[in-house]
């Protein structure tokens, strides 16, 4: 995963709704859950839910916020 300020991290997402996001001050377990277009995601409790639409890259996804790159997930 690459933000759009150019940080690196890595983004790991389960189905039951829970993940882990490392690369950032310190590692996170965000909640997240399915849009029609993307995806919401909390990282923290203390930190807002962020959601964006998701668009085929290709080789991942960018999400969109906005109109604008928020991140980008490759494999």
């Amino acid at each position: 995963m690459t933000t759009d300020d150019g940080r690196v991290g890595t983004l790991v997402l389960f189905q039951n709704g829970t993940g882990k996001m490392t690369g950032g001050l310190m590692d996170l377990s965000p909640k997240w859950r399915p849009t029609p277009d993307g995806l919401c995601l909390k990282p923290g409790a203390l930190l807002p839910e962020r959601c964006v639409k998701l668009v085929r890259s290709g080789n991942g996804y960018v999400g969109l916020k906005g109109g604008k790159q928020a991140f980008k997930l490759e494999r």
